[in-house]
C-alpha cells in the first residue's frame, strides 16, 4: 500500500526535539555505538556505477565526484 501524499508530508515535516522521555546512554552503551555502513555502501555503489559508465563510454580514467 503506497503512502499517501498527506501522510508523506506529515512524515517529512516531523521534527522531534524533545528527548526528555529518552534515558541518557551510559558510557558502556555509548562505547558500543558504531557508524552506519549505509554511507560506505552508497559510496561503493556510486563508484561502481561511475566505473561502469566510464567503461561503457571508453574513458580511460574515472573521475570521482
Amino acid at each position: 500500500m503506497p503512502i499517501t501524499a498527506p501522510r508523506l508530508a506529515e512524515i517529512k515535516a516531523f521534527k522531534n526535539v524533545d528527548f526528555s522521555d529518552c534515558p541518557p546512554l551510559t558510557g558502556e552503551q555509548a562505547a558500543r555505538l558504531r557508524p552506519s555502513r549505509h554511507r560506505e555502501r552508497a559510496a561503493a555503489h556510486r563508484l561502481a556505477r561511475q566505473m561502469a559508465e566510464a567503461a561503457a563510454f571508453g574513458k580511460e580514467e574515472v573521475l570521482l565526484r
